[in-house]
């Protein structure tokens, strides 16, 4: 495998805290996201794992509601394109 590393190779040379998160088995092809293997196809556990990780926003709900929409695309034909 030259030029390329598995997964064991990125675990080892990864820091403790870029580890301190959820690993899942996926496949979207055959439908599942779950903690074990033998667990049941389904979503369920890549939803749980996203509420239980990652924190909820800061919000303050006198303020006005801002939203930031920022779109890349890039089209063979036309090159790349930003907001035209």
């Amino acid at each position: 495998m030259s030029g390329r590393s598995s997964g064991t190779d990125a675990r080892q040379s990864a820091s403790d805290e870029q580890l301190d998160c959820p690993f899942l088995f996926a496949s979207s092809k055959n439908g599942y996201a779950k903690k074990k293997l033998e667990d049941p196809d389904g979503y369920e556990a890549a939803f749980e794992s996203i509420i239980d990780f990652i924190p909820a926003p800061k919000v303050t709900p006198d303020e006005e509601t801002r939203l930031l929409v920022s779109t890349i695309d890039y089209n063979e034909f036309v090159g790349k394109n930003r907001n035209r």
